[in-house]
């Protein structure tokens, strides 16, 4: 009874609902009434089919089964090339116009990643469907369900790998039209001196650069999240034979005369800072590097630092503390910077 109930919550709730999330595929009638394939979604060879064979109706089916060879031919999926399902599991399926996922994804990521289960099973006696009429066990099919699953995952590869590095629609286009613009602007040029048309020229190529946009690929892309610094905003973009460092000497000095004075004026080493850690009370902090240097503890790592070396390896941040009773509990405490004390907790 248990395992009926959980069998229940499980298919009927969690992965029934999440399923549902997904979009079905849907093809839109037309004039006739019959339901064609969306631009995007049409074969180049046969327009008037979907590249991603909807409806399935020949698909469906109440329960899982291993593809052969007769249930490939009778429900009209590929046996051969880069998009063969031979030995692939497929089922229950009760929707044609939806694509099936992994329902212990579903139920565990509680969102429809519409992945498939990759496994290729080799079909024999046992894994051979009673489904199919048709001979298709074959002692020496495992060699044939290797291939079938090497082609598949040099197929998924490829997609993955030409998602990465294609050419962006959107800059690919704007560079269409900026050769337009040219184009256009060479006619109305056209007699004018050689430097004046030049410099129009150049002028249009700035002007489209900055106004259009720069669309970054995907290898840019990435290391500007990896070598982006929030204290060194050009570290991303700029390549250096060596490390350097802006350092405020002045500023340095300036503030060890003023404290030697006596003076309270500000120091011009001062930056401006949103402290974001209590969301509910979020306010601006100044956190004035030369003040900083001086502050710094009496460590083996930073007190015979120079103010030089001090700014180049280390940097200052705010230290998070707990907000709740419930954070200090459930977390460690280890991971904040600060130790609370009895009256901190009250």
């Amino acid at each position: 009874m248990q395992g009926q109930a959980w069998l229940k919550q499980h298919l009927g709730v969690h992965v029934q609902e999440l399923q549902e999330y997904k979009q079905h595929h849907v093809h839109l009638p037309n004039e006739k009434g019959e339901r064609v394939p969306l631009t995007h979604c049409r074969r180049p060879d046969n327009p008037s089919k979907c590249k991603s064979d909807f409806p399935r109706t020949l698909q469906l089916i109440e329960r899982a089964v291993v593809l052969c060879h007769g249930l490939l031919a009778k429900m009209s999926m590929p046996s051969c090339g880069r998009r063969s399902k031979l030995g692939s599991l497929h089922g229950p399926m009760n929707q044609e116009n939806l694509n099936g996922t992994a329902s212990a994804m579903l139920a565990v990521q509680q969102c429809n990643s519409d992945v498939q289960l990759p496994y290729r099973v080799r079909i024999c006696r046992e894994t051979h469907s009673h489904l199919c009429q048709e001979c298709c066990v074959d002692e020496g099919s495992e060699k044939t369900i290797v291939e079938a699953m090497q082609c598949s995952q040099d197929a998924q590869a490829g997609y993955a790998c030409d998602y990465c590095s294609r050419r962006q629609p959107m800059a690919f286009n704007e560079v269409k039209e900026c050769c337009k613009g040219h184009s256009t602007l060479s006619q109305h040029l056209e007699g004018e001196r050689t430097n004046y048309a030049g410099k129009r020229h150049a002028g249009r190529f700035m002007s489209d650069a900055y106004g259009k946009g720069v669309v970054r690929g995907q290898a840019e892309s990435t290391n500007l999240r990896v070598y982006a610094k929030a204290n060194a905003v050009t570290s991303a973009e700029t390549m250096k034979a060596s490390t350097t460092q802006s350092f405020y000497g002045r500023e340095f000095l300036e503030t060890v005369e003023r404290l030697n004075d006596g003076k309270d004026a500000a120091s011009r080493a001062t930056f401006a800072e949103i402290d974001g850690r209590n969301p509910r009370k979020r306010k601006i902090t100044i956190r004035d590097v030369a003040l900083l240097y001086g502050q710094r503890p009496k460590h083996a790592a930073v007190w015979h630092l120079s103010p030089y070396e001090f700014t180049m390896y280390w940097e200052p941040k705010l230290a998070e503390y707990p907000l709740t009773m419930d954070m200090l509990e459930l977390e460690d405490e280890s991971k904040f910077h600060v130790r609370m004390t009895s009256k901190g907790k009250q």
